[in-house]
């Protein structure tokens, strides 16, 4: 459906659940419909991920405990699942970083999704190169990341024609849902949190530097909302 009004519309920037993972072929057909947070079938896999690592080590350099809600056992469980399509993959998206695909065909995600697939390292903030061979992927189907506020191009002419919208639209990436939210609420520095009680209940704080739980005994995760 077109739009009313399509004048109005400056600028698209995107946000969506965290850890979702879709799964495209070098045709850009998606070979694996999304997954989302809570889907539970990578048991085995967070099971042979505590085999190879050690989980408070994964932990310490991803922010992310072993757990099946992350993209790292997903990609593993669909490798495992479906052996024949696993030459097959060339992208893996995020919900958000899909639809971005799909509208400019450029493919980008920001620091937040990226630290919430337990594939990306904190420290260095980048992919985790011993994490990728984990999966059996290489960094190449993964997006490139930047940070959430940034512009990164265009939608294609033919999609804005399709959609009412005026030539030149600019995509600006955007950030998770969980950011998102904590950014509208205004916890943008030391000292501010919020509690979010829903589908899946957090109480969120922001800092300046990488915190972990040491004890091992809280259920504590370590997400980027943006650089700094």
């Amino acid at each position: 459906k077109k739009l009313d009004n399509p004048e109005d519309v400056k600028l698209l920037g995107f946000s969506s659940q965290l850890h979702g993972v879709l799964i495209l072929d070098h045709e850009d057909k998606v070979i694996c419909p999304l997954i989302p947070w809570l889907d539970t079938r990578s048991t085995k896999e967070c099971e042979a991920i505590r085999r190879k690592i050690d989980s408070y080590e994964i932990y310490k350099r991803t922010g992310c405990r072993i757990s099946c809600q992350y993209v790292l056992p997903k990609v593993m469980w669909f490798r495992n699942r479906y052996p024949e399509k696993s030459g097959e993959i060339c992208k893996i998206f995020s919900p958000k970083d899909y639809a971005i695909y799909m509208l400019s065909g450029i493919s980008v995600t920001d620091y937040s999704i990226a630290s919430g697939t337990q594939l990306f390292n904190l420290s260095k903030m980048d992919w985790d190169e011993e994490l990728l061979s984990l999966a059996g992927i290489s960094r190449g189907v993964l997006p490139d990341i930047v940070s959430g506020e940034k512009i990164v191009g265009e939608v294609k002419p033919e999609i804005s024609e399709a959609m009412g919208l005026h030539k030149g639209i600019e995509i600006i990436v955007g950030v998770g849902d969980a950011q998102a939210q904590t950014l509208g609420l205004g916890v943008t520095k030391t000292g501010k949190a919020s509690c979010n009680i829903g589908t899946s209940s957090a109480l969120r704080v922001a800092s300046n530097k990488l915190i972990i739980d040491k004890s091992h005994e809280c259920r504590f995760f370590a997400y980027m909302i943006i650089p700094g």
